[in-house]
């Protein structure tokens, strides 16, 4: 029963450094990001106005982000077909 205990133990102090840095690194930022995406704000500038889902909307009827995504898509698709091999 010992060594189950240690086991456990040992695991959680060897995960514990890497959950904690994958939320300072990535979990925080993403909400943050998504946090700031509501908001019509310059940047450089305190005043900020909630918009909501405004930017998004505009974001997915606008045919530019449509045509982004395909000229992405068209040369994302050629480097990861042979990577994918490995």
């Amino acid at each position: 029963m010992k060594s189950s205990k240690k086991r456990t133990g040992f695991i959680a102090l060897c995960v514990t450094p890497a959950v904690v840095l994958f939320i300072i690194f990535m979990i925080i930022p993403t909400i943050d990001v998504f946090r700031m995406s509501m908001y019509k704000w310059g940047g450089y500038t305190a005043d900020k106005t909630f918009v909501g889902m405004e930017n998004f909307s505009k974001l997915f009827t606008n045919p530019k982000f449509y045509q982004a995504f395909q000229n992405k898509a068209r040369y994302f698709r050629p480097f990861m077909i042979p990577t994918r091999g490995c």
